[in-house]
This record gives structure tokens, C-alpha cells and sequence, in this order.
């Protein structure tokens, strides 16, 4: 990768891994030297990342002799000096250590040496020394004495030479140092005299070398064996015209003559390059702002590339190529065409370029600054879009609603709308530019809905107690109904929600209620309304009647209306039937007084507030347990065996009247039964005999009364009787009446009762 050309140096391509050598020179020959001294004149830069760059000698081909380490870019001359060390020959050379691409130009490239009187060293203060060196300097026409010294306080350092005669060069006086070089004719025996005297700290002479030089007769410049020219003088400077000379390496010999049997000669290869490098079409491209995009072409040469760069927008882009192809990646945000040149130079200079094109499309959509705020329903919404293009506008519209409306005007474009309908509105502004980028920007604004729901109540609705109703509500709303509520008389009513508007409410007691709605939209609104709920009492009340159900003839019994209904009851009518008559009454309380036993019959009607009726009955069975009095009425007398004797009830009473007469005669030995009111009874034995008549009335009650009689024998003859009593005593008919009062007093009450033909009742409220 190193090409050294006309004392130029250059590196190029990747990355050095390894310390690598460049000679500068062919082997040069010291054998007859015993010191050099080295200087150049350095020109080079580093590219990025360089580690370091070194100067070096390299004696044997082996071994390094550092002359100078440099980090950083130098411009300047450098120096450097060594010992021989033994090598008889030795290369000068450049050595790296490089990372990327560097140039170093190297210019001046001189190397001299001489020999060196190994007795001049250090005297000690206060001593005299003098040196003097044999020069055999018969084959130059001069030679260069040059010396290094230092010397102490009182110091004397003479420098000369003699030829015959002794001739100063330098002479020094106290402490110093110097360097001193002097020019000295040739001579074959001519001798360097060096002295050195005196002085506290003394005075040596560092080194000191003499080089011997020729007079130069001519030089003679020759390329390819062919002499184009004879120069003459010290210095000089050459053109040499290439353009009659083929591309390629050219051998050039400089010859120097001295004299007719010396000479020394030099020749250098230098490489003639006249073509200019072949750059192929260079890319073009149609790309999209800020598209990275590849420029460049293929580059190639036949002896080398010495620098491929672009140029595009007043802006220089160094390639390195890669196989001959020289290609950047490159963008811009700038619409247009956009020609580029690519530029190509070989290590000869020849220059080459070509132009290119790169087109950058508009692929930015305008910019949308959109401006709108909130309304109120029933307001006008006003939208305010602000579209910027470099290239211009072509269009912008606005689509809200499913439709699309074009703007007018720019770059302030403006739309409006009333809106009559609450709710979220989406809307999109769209712009087109001319080259068919369209930019879009979304919103959403809210049309705020402040007026609350409406709704219909019937001014009285009326239903029926027990049963469910369901009330349709129709809610006149431009927003979405989120809630509703209903209560009556404070209680909730059960809502449903869905496309219509369901309220399901069931009142047990009928009565007069007030219903509240209340319906909120989704923005808060919330509207109320009432009615007046009428329940009509539909089932009738219960009727209950409490009291007895079985009564004595001729007593009093209380009886209470009991009825139950939701409304309420309104009043009470009774109605009496039985054996003793009917019965007609209004109130809660009813007293019946029963004349006559038998089945009655009480009917209660409860009457409710909404006059509906209904009635019950119940049967009381009076009964009468005051049982029958039973009177036996005879002829009273001596009653004799085989006399027959007639006895009668009809005396006996019983409040209802009795229903059976039984007769029972019981004798000492035999019993006989009897029945009827009136019976005649003979009585056969003599004896005490008992006469039981038992009497049923027609309530079943029975009562019974007995007559002992005595039953005498008969008598041979008959004798007139008196009355007498049971026990056979005289004035028997007396007691028979007496015992009959109590029968005949029961008898008259009786007959007193029975005078009333109706039953009264008394009605305790």
C-alpha cells in the first residue's frame, strides 16, 4: 500500500495491524565512517485514529534506531545522530503504526558521516593538551571540519590546522559550548591541530569530523540509457516534460563527474501517468425528502487512485474507494434537482469528472394547525385549519358527519356548522399539496347539551288496587337517557330502561298517591314531572259477624259487625228473620231479643268507601229448656179395688205447649203405661199405687209428677165419700185444690205473655 514517487509518501486503504517498514534509500555503504548524522525535512498528517508515526535507522535490516516519535501531525525539519556500530551499511527508512489512511512527504534526505580522533577526549583543569590528526584529503578538492566542544572558566581552545604552516580556525576563551563547522583545503598531509590549555574546569572537544569533497565537473541526466540533458553547477533544478514519454515506470540516471576518473551516480524509477482515471456514469436517483440515497461511480486506473471526492450542494465528500467503487450515502430535505460532480485524481494528478443528478422529490405533507373550541347546543361550531406547504396548497377539506366539505381561502381556511343536536363529534382535516402528499389531522369537539330531558305524565292516572301497572314513558331527548327514576308517596317505583320507558308500580290500598319522575341525560340534565295516581278500591270488603249462635227463647243476645277491607268500611246494615218476625238495622252493634225458639236468621251487609258490598248470614237456633209443669186432676175419694178413676192433665202448661202426656200406674205387683191427656185407669189390686205423668213439650223438655193413691179392698157395701187426702183423711178435696195454685199462677203468666204478637228488639249502638 506505500508508493514513494518524486520523494513523496503515501499509505492508503484499511487498517495496518502490524508495524510495517518503507526504505527510502538503497543500502548505503559507512565502512569508512564512524559517525553520521541524519536530517530531513518532514511533512505529513494523520488521518482519524492514528496511534503513532516513527522515524527510525534501520542498520542491518534488524535492528531500529529510534530517531523521532511523533503522536500528532509535524511540519519541520528533524535530525538525528548515531554511531556506527559496526554495520557497514544501512537503510534509511520510515516506520508506522496506523489505524487509517495517512500521507507523509519527505524532502531534504541528506546523510553524512566522518572519522573521529578517538585521542580527543576531556582534559583535566589546568592541563595542556594538544592534538593533531593526520588528514589524507589528496583525492578532494576540499573537506568540512565539523566539531563540537565545551569549555570551563580560563579556558583556552585553539582549533586549526597546519599545511606546512600552522592555520587557525577557532580560537575560545572561557567557559562556553558550541558547534562550529569550517571549509579547509585539500592536502595530502595536511594535519588537524586541536589545543586545549588551562583553565579551572577544564575543555574537551565533544567530537569532531572531517568529510572531504570534489569539485563537480558536470552532471549528466539520462532517462531510459537516453541522455537528455548536461547540467551544470552546484544546484539545480530539472523539468522533465513526460508527454513524449508512454505511461508507465521510467528509469533516471543522474550521473556527477568530478574528474576524468571519478564519478558517482544515482538513478531513481519514476512512473510517467498522462491518462486521467475512467469514471463510469455516475448514479442518479429519485428519491423522497430526507431519503438516504447512494451518488458516486465506479472509478478505476491503471497505476493507482491517488483521491476520489464528491461534490454536491457547495458541500465536499472525500470517498475512499472499495473495488473502484466510489459511492457516499447521501440525503437532503431540499426539493429539487440536485447535480453532483465526481471527481477522481491518480497518483500522476490527472483529473477526471463526471456529473450526476440526484431528484428530490416533495414527500412532506402540508402542516395542519387546526383551532375550534366546545359549543353549546343550538350554537354555530367554528373550525379554524392552518395549512403551510412549501410547495403550495390544493386542496384542503374537512369531513364530519359521513360528509365532506371543501375550504376555502389560505393558509387561514375556515368552517362552520350550526349544530342543533348535542353530543361527540369527530371530524378530520385533510390537505393535498401538488405533488399528491396529503396530511390529516383529527379532532373532537362536544356540543354540550344544557336542556333537560322532556317528558309526558297523564294529569291522573288510575289503576286498580292489587294489580300491577305498567306506564309507558315516551322522553323527548337529543342526548342518551343514563337514568331514571320514580317514586311514590316517597317509595321507589321499579324502572325499566331500554327503547322504551317502562315504570311497573302495584298499590295495595286504594286511595289517592302522587307520582314523581325524574329522567338525567348523559350531560347532567335532569328534568322532573307528577301525576296523581288514583286506586280504585275493586274487591269488596269482608263482612264478619260475631255473636252467638245458639240462644235461650225469650233472651237477649249482642251481635258485632266485623268487616275487614283496604279502603275502609263505610256502614253496616243488619236484617232479622225468624219465628218471631223480621228485623231491619244499620250500625256496628245489633241486639236481638228471640220471642219465639226456632232458627233465625241474621244477615250483616258491609258497605266499603267505594260502595262496594258484600254480606254474610248466620243461623241462630233459639232453643227452649224451661221444661213443662205437669198437674194430675182426679176425683178425689176412697177408691176402691176394681174401681176405674179418671185423671186429667189438662191443667199441666208448658210456654210452648206440651207435645206428649205418659201415664205410668205402678201397684205393688204390676205396671201399666198410659198416654193422652186424659186417661181412666182401674185399679185392680188394693194397695198403694203411684201415678206418674211424665210431659214432653215441643222443645223436648220433659217434666214429670208423681200421686200416690191407696187403693182399699172393696167394701161389702157402699158408703157416700167426702174428699180426702192421699193419706185417706177427710177433707182430701181441699188439698187437691191447694196444690194445684202454684200450676194455675204459671198458667195466667202464660197466657199474659203470649198477648204480644211481636217480637221487640233493642239496638245498642
Amino acid at each position: 500500500p506505500w508508493e514513494v514517487s518524486g520523494g513523496v509518501l503515501r499509505c492508503s486503504g484499511g487498517v495496518r495491524e502490524m508495524l510495517e517498514e518503507v526504505r527510502l534509500s538503497r543500502p548505503i555503504n559507512i565502512s569508512s565512517f564512524e559517525h553520521f548524522r541524519l536530517r530531513f525535512y518532514l511533512n505529513y498528517t494523520f488521518g482519524d485514529g492514528g496511534e503513532y508515526f516513527a522515524v527510525l535507522l534501520s542498520p542491518d535490516n534488524t535492528t531500529w534506531v529510534e530517531a523521532e516519535v511523533l503522536r500528532e501531525g509535524y511540519t519541520g525539519e528533524l535530525s538525528v545522530e548515531f554511531e556506527r556500530g559496526g554495520w557497514d551499511e544501512i537503510y534509511i527508512a520510515l516506520a508506522y503504526h496506523a489505524t487509517y489512511d495517512q500521507s507523509v512527504v519527505v524532502d531534504d534526505l541528506s546523510l553524512w558521516g566522518g572519522r573521529k580522533n578517538s585521542e580527543l577526549k576531556r582534559t583535566p583543569p589546568g592541563v595542556h593538551s594538544v592534538f593533531r590528526l593526520p588528514l589524507d584529503l589528496s583525492l578532494y578538492d576540499s573537506a568540512v571540519v565539523d566539531c563540537s566542544y565545551r569549555t570551563g572558566e580560563n579556558t583556552t581552545l585553539l582549533l586549526g590546522y597546519e599545511e606546512g604552516t600552522f592555520r587557525p580556525l577557532k580560537g575560545v576563551y572561557g567557559s562556553g559550548a558550541s558547534r562550529e563547522r569550517f571549509v579547509i583545503p585539500a592536502s595530502a598531509e595536511a594535519v588537524l591541530f586541536v589545543y586545549i590549555g588551562g583553565g579551572d574546569e577544564g575543555a574537551y572537544l565533544e567530537w569532531i569530523s572531517v568529510a572531504g569533497s570534489l569539485e563537480l565537473k558536470k552532471l549528466l541526466l539520462r532517462v531510459d540509457g537516453k541522455a537528455l540533458a548536461e547540467l551544470k553547477g552546484d544546484v539545480f533544478r530539472f523539468r522533465l516534460n513526460t508527454t513524449a514519454l508512454s505511461d508507465g515506470w521510467h528509469n533516471i540516471t543522474l550521473t556527477a563527474y568530478y574528474s576524468e576518473w571519478l564519478l558517482a551516480s544515482t538513478s531513481s524509477m519514476i512512473l510517467v501517468d498522462n491518462t486521467p482515471p475512467e469514471i463510469g456514469p455516475p448514479l442518479t436517483a429519485v428519491v423522497g425528502q430526507g431519503e438516504v440515497c447512494e451518488i458516486g461511480s465506479y472509478v478505476e486506473d491503471e497505476w493507482g487512485i491517488e483521491e476520489v471526492f464528491l461534490e454536491v450542494d457547495g458541500e465536499h465528500l472525500p470517498i475512499a474507494p472499495h473495488d473502484g467503487v466510489c459511492t457516499v450515502r447521501w440525503s437532503t430535505t431540499e426539493v429539487g434537482l440536485h447535480p453532483y460532480r465526481v471527481v477522481a485524481v491518480d497518483v500522476a494528478g490527472n483529473v477526471a469528472e463526471r456529473i450526476g443528478w440526484v431528484n428530490v422529490t416533495d414527500t412532506t405533507p402540508p402542516r395542519i394547525h387546526l383551532s375550534y373550541r366546545n359549543i353549546i347546543q343550538g350554537e354555530v361550531w367554528v373550525l379554524t385549519a392552518h395549512v403551510e406547504d412549501e410547495t403550495g396548497v390544493e386542496r384542503v377539506w374537512v369531513s364530519i358527519g359521513g360528509e365532506e366539505y371543501n375550504l376555502t381561502g389560505g393558509p387561514l381556511y375556515t368552517f362552520s356548522k350550526l349544530f342543533t343536536h348535542p353530543g361527540v363529534f369527530s371530524f378530520e382535516v385533510s390537505a393535498r399539496d401538488p405533488e399528491g402528499n396529503i396530511a390529516r389531522e383529527e379532532g373532537v369537539f362536544l356540543v354540550v347539551d344544557v336542556t333537560p330531558p322532556s317528558f309526558s305524565l297523564p294529569e291522573r292516572i288510575e289503576i286498580v288496587e292489587d294489580t300491577e301497572e305498567i306506564l309507558n314513558l315516551t322522553v323527548v331527548e337529543d342526548s342518551e337517557v343514563t337514568e331514571v327514576r320514580a317514586t311514590l308517596e316517597g317509595m321507589p317505583v321499579q324502572v325499566e330502561v331500554g327503547e322504551v320507558i317502562r315504570l311497573h308500580f302495584m298499590i295495595e290500598r286504594p286511595g289517592e298517591y302522587t307520582l314523581q319522575v325524574w329522567v338525567s341525560d348523559s350531560w347532567g340534565n335532569t328534568g322532573t314531572g307528577w301525576a296523581e295516581v288514583t286506586v280504585r278500591d275493586v274487591t269488596p270488603p269482608e263482612a264478619v259477624i260475631e255473636g252467638p249462635e245458639e240462644v235461650e227463647y225469650l233472651s237477649c243476645a249482642l251481635y258485632r259487625a266485623k268487616g275487614r277491607d283496604d279502603g275502609g268500611i263505610e256502614s253496616y246494615f243488619w236484617k232479622v228473620s225468624g219465628p218471631g218476625g223480621e228485623l231491619e238495622a244499620e250500625g256496628e252493634l245489633l241486639r236481638v231479643e228471640f220471642t219465639a225458639p226456632g232458627q233465625w236468621v241474621i244477615n250483616l251487609t258491609a258497605v266499603d268507601t267505594s260502595c262496594l258490598k258484600s254480606s254474610v248470614s248466620i243461623k241462630v237456633l233459639c232453643t227452649d229448656t224451661t221444661p213443662p209443669v205437669p198437674v194430675i186432676i182426679w176425683q178425689s175419694g176412697v177408691i176402691y179395688e176394681g174401681q176405674s178413676v179418671n185423671f186429667s192433665s189438662e191443667s199441666s202448661f208448658d210456654n210452648l205447649g206440651i207435645l206428649n202426656f205418659t201415664w205410668t200406674f205402678q201397684g205393688d205387683t204390676n205396671a201399666t203405661i198410659l198416654y193422652g191427656r186424659a186417661v181412666t185407669f182401674n185399679f185392680s189390686a188394693p194397695g198403694v199405687w203411684r201415678v206418674t205423668l211424665v210431659c214432653v213439650d215441643v222443645s223436648g223438655n220433659e217434666a214429670a209428677t208423681t200421686l200416690t193413691l191407696r187403693v182399699r179392698e172393696k167394701p161389702h157395701m157402699i158408703e157416700p165419700q167426702v174428699g180426702k187426702s192421699e193419706t185417706g183423711e177427710e177433707g182430701g178435696g181441699f188439698y187437691l185444690l191447694l196444690s194445684a195454685v202454684p200450676y194455675v199462677f204459671a198458667l195466667l203468666l202464660l197466657l199474659l205473655f203470649r198477648r204480644r204478637d211481636v217480637v221487640k228488639s233493642e239496638v245498642e249502638e
